[in-house]
């Protein structure tokens, strides 16, 4: 039987308490022009000679989801992970790891979320030797933390996204930028969640290599031109150090792959 574990709302500041300040980590330090809401209206479109399927757009909503959600099925050893990561799904997480028979296998379906909270995930991960299955989307937090902590990682309809890290943004951001945008106690802390990122990173380097190009803003084309992410062509995640045991359907990469431009989740550089 699936348990129901909900969650507390993601917080939106890097520490998941105080004013919420959002600190936009993709852009490194701009202010978006659309909320979220708006943005993800504008990006569900259908991409030429490939209709994007129901499925995957639900899919791509649930994992839009501020409060997430988890799902224990004690019968198959299985927690399904759905929506943004939050310190609350850190909690939620590691008290389904406590239950017997202990979960053996991860779920996810995210757009990512708090960065420390990623890699507290990654550590209970590791920890438990869990591993995991992405069915739907796996973007940002969760792909720079999750994927290279698994045990083995098995891509079903897979969407892997990046779109840079703390540690690659501190490289570009001033002071003057990150103070102005987000204040002085939020900038700080975001310099510890980078220092911490930054050591995550030097056991992940192929990982890095990759992210360090999402980083920029036409995410490693080379060209200048604005795009949203750089999208991980499943039969090259493997590249990247991610233990990669199986891959089945690609049907909304492919879908997403041919419109880079006017994609399901907007522009995209594939990598």
């Amino acid at each position: 039987m699936m348990a129901a574990l909900p969650l507390a709302e993601a917080g939106a500041s890097p520490s998941d308490s105080g004013p919420p300040v959002r600190m936009h980590v993709s852009l490194c330090g701009a202010e978006p022009t659309t909320t979220e809401g708006d943005a993800a209206t504008q990006t569900i479109v259908k991409p030429r000679g490939r209709p994007v399927g129901d499925v995957a757009v639900q899919r791509y909503f649930a994992a839009h989801r501020d409060s997430a959600r988890l799902r224990l099925d004690a019968s198959t050893g299985t927690v399904s992970l759905e929506g943004t990561i939050s310190q609350a799904t850190v909690r939620t997480l590691a008290g389904a790891l406590e239950k017997q028979p202990v979960p053996r296998h991860l779920v996810v379906n995210s757009f990512g979320g708090n960065a420390r909270a990623g890699m507290a995930i990654a550590d209970l991960l590791r920890r438990h030797q869990l591993a995991m299955t992405v069915r739907g989307f796996c973007m940002s937090a969760c792909a720079v933390y999750l994927l290279p902590a698994a045990r083995e990682v098995h891509l079903d309809d897979a969407v892997i996204g990046l779109h840079g890290r703390p540690a690659t943004c501190r490289e570009q951001l001033s002071p003057w930028t990150g103070i102005r945008q987000w204040g002085l106690s939020n900038y700080l802390e975001f310099i510890k969640v980078a220092r911490l990122d930054a050591d995550f990173a030097a056991g992940t380097p192929r990982m890095g290599e990759a992210v360090s190009l999402s980083q920029r803003s036409d995410r490693g084309a080379m060209d200048g031109r604005a795009r949203d992410w750089l999208v991980v062509s499943p039969s090259q995640v493997a590249r990247l150090g991610i233990p990669v045991a199986s891959i089945s359907s690609t049907d909304t990469f492919d879908a997403i792959a041919s419109d880079r431009d006017r994609s399901l989740i907007g522009g995209i550089h594939v990598y």
